[in-house]
């Protein structure tokens, strides 16, 4: 029979914000030792080593002492249930039974579970399939419940070689990391957990190439050949059009109806992505295509308007690799940067946080250069 103990110990290498160091559970099973984070937390001068408890009398201490009896109790019940049933004791099984969500400290998946369920009311179908799928693939790596303090920048880091081994792609090895740095995010807003590995850990670089935007040149190409145009192919290029013109995203375009969203001069609009309000006087842009818009629906799938996108466009001598998302892209930096419009400004015309904005979409082009220093030097 294998040998095994169980004792709460004080991990003083360990320190959070406020000074206190972290209370774990060491598992030890036939030489093997495994730790599991408890949730709590004390100063070292509090902690009773030998009686593997706080020294204070308080009854906040003595809460935390019960709390803590209990994950031991559990864990010392999960050794002796195993073992009555003839089961294989491991270290790792104990921990993982202990860590089950109610026990010890909040369990990083069933948080997961009810982050996704709240986002349901902001965000959109498909950001809420992602999420759940993002988290799927955590929890195949893990493969079972863990406390927010055990997913150290070291577990993380195993966790990217994982996804590497099996030839994820830099981008979604990002994206499935920083999913995990979302939920985190989330723990630490709601108090769930003060523990947080990403001051420790970057997430990978983005190696993506740089982002396309047309020229006010190439926009008002696509807008005088729209007369050229029928069916499918005319739907595509003026719902391009509304993405340049306004920012809106491609999800926007099937639902864009101008009856409720055009009034008295301006666009009033909620984005379906993340339940904004987007709101903007009528761009010049988008008055000149109002009567076509109201005629033609966006019947046609993002792939499906790319397709014709890849047709039109080099009818009128645009022959760079354009698709949807570069309307947005297209209003952020022709629209804005380089018609003197603030980051913050353009920001809050699309409906995200300047951060974002000046990251992924807002650039300062020799367009944006040339035409701010001829005015700050003009007379000089």
């Amino acid at each position: 029979m294998a040998k095994s103990s169980v004792a709460l110990v004080l991990q003083e290498h360990k320190t959070n914000k406020n000074g206190l160091h972290p209370i774990y559970l060491r598992i030890t099973v036939d030489g093997k030792r495994n730790y599991l984070a408890t949730g709590k937390y004390c100063s070292a001068r509090m902690w009773d080593a030998r009686n593997e408890c706080l020294r204070d009398a308080s009854d906040h201490a003595k809460l935390i002492n019960s709390d803590l009896d209990l994950i031991k109790a559990d864990a010392l019940k999960k050794i002796v249930d195993d073992r009555v049933a003839g089961k294989l004791v491991t270290s790792v099984s104990v921990k993982r039974a202990a860590a089950a969500p109610g026990k010890g400290g909040k369990d990083f998946f069933q948080f997961a579970e009810k982050f996704i369920a709240a986002s349901k009311a902001r965000k959109n179908d498909r950001t809420i399939v992602n999420y759940v799928s993002h988290t799927k693939h955590f929890n195949s790596f893990i493969k079972g419940p863990i406390a927010f303090e055990e997913i150290t920048p070291e577990l993380l880091g195993k966790y990217e070689a994982h996804l590497r081994a099996a030839e994820m792609s830099d981008g979604y090895t990002r994206i499935l990391l920083r999913h995990i740095r979302t939920v985190f995010n989330a723990a630490k807003k709601e108090g769930a957990t003060d523990y947080y590995p990403f001051n420790n850990f970057s997430l990978p670089e983005e190696n993506s190439r740089p982002k396309e935007f047309l020229s006010h040149e190439e926009v008002r190409k696509i807008e005088k050949h729209l007369k050229h145009l029928s069916g499918a192919s005319l739907s595509s290029a003026l719902y391009f059009l509304l993405g340049c013109y306004t920012g809106l995203r491609v999800s926007d375009w099937k639902t864009f109806d101008q009856d409720e969203a055009v009034r008295d001069g301006w666009v009033r609009t909620v984005a379906r992505k993340n339940k904004t309000w987007v709101t903007m006087p009528v761009p010049p842009g988008l008055s000149r295509i109002l009567p076509l818009l109201a005629e033609n629906s966006c019947i046609q799938y993002e792939q499906q308007i790319n397709e014709s996108l890849g047709r039109i466009l080099p009818e009128i001598g645009i022959t760079r690799h354009i698709t949807t998302h570069c309307a947005r892209h297209t209003f952020a930096v022709t629209m804005c940067a380089e018609r003197g419009i603030s980051c913050e400004v353009c920001a809050e015309l699309m409906g995200i946080t300047v951060q974002v904005c000046s990251e992924t979409y807002y650039k300062v082009t020799n367009v944006k250069i040339e035409k701010e220093v001829k005015k700050a030097w003009k007379g000089l």
